[in-house]
């Protein structure tokens, strides 16, 4: 016969682990399903990996984003550098150097509101070219 008193504590030690594990599994979705990759360029010296991702949002009264990636080759989780509003707009990233990205904004006509851009991101210099498309003053 058991002891009535640990019966109880292995239900909630299941149960517990039962939510991590739940709540782990949900993170990881977001983290490695997060948006449409458009564009995904390795650098030249095959280290890392920038990645051009499209974000649908739902509802009536909310607009799609945008956003450029980087990460390592060797994991799945990416640091985000920019993210933007969309309104039309694209973004073309391609590496100008081993440790250098450039981010530009082909002329389509439409439009991006960026709020949040990061010039550095370990031993990664970001450029921006986004003029042609940026709503408002540079941020």
């Amino acid at each position: 016969m058991t002891e009535p008193g640990r019966r109880p504590f292995r239900k909630y030690l299941l149960g517990g682990l039962i939510c991590l594990v739940a709540l782990v599994t949900l993170w990881l979705r977001i983290r490695l399903g997060s948006g449409q990759l458009i564009d995904s360029k390795l650098s030249p010296d095959g280290k890392y990996v920038a990645e051009y991702r499209f974000h649908k949002q739902g509802g009536a009264t909310t607009t799609n984003d945008k956003s450029v990636q980087i990460r390592t080759r060797l994991t799945p989780f990416g640091h985000t550098v920019i993210d933007a509003l969309d309104y039309g707009a694209d973004l073309s990233i391609r590496w100008i150097g081993p440790t250098s990205l450039l981010v530009t904004c082909p002329g389509s006509g439409g439009k991006l509101d960026f709020y949040g851009k990061d010039t550095k991101w370990r031993e990664i210099s970001i450029h921006y070219d986004l003029d042609s498309c940026q709503i408002g003053p540079a941020r």
